[in-house]
């Protein structure tokens, strides 16, 4: 089995946020190694599973953090910790 891992680091301005209207938005591409043979790409023609982990971190102003960012994101989406998801995800496995 082929797999890879990509750490990217990248930081989003807030005006590129609302320029968005405050949508972040996140492409996943997938595509088969090129040294693969036809043969093996076949059996790789197939949904894949994969893992998306994002860290959000507030770049303060004049040395101090809003809290905004945080606050927003806790009151719009249901957060849960990595620890009880891996669990969760095990038990599914």
């Amino acid at each position: 089995m082929l797999s890879n891992c990509q750490r990217l680091n990248f930081t989003v301005s807030k005006k590129d946020l609302t320029d968005e209207n405050g949508i972040f938005k996140i492409a996943i591409n997938s595509k088969l190694h090129k040294l693969l043979s036809p043969a093996l790409e076949r059996e790789y023609d197939t949904e894949h599973k994969f893992s998306l982990v994002i860290a959000i971190r507030e770049n303060p102003v004049n040395m101090k953090n809003t809290g905004k960012l945080y606050d927003e994101i806790m009151a719009i989406n249901a957060t849960e910790s990595i620890g009880s998801l891996s669990a969760d995800l095990e038990a599914e496995a």
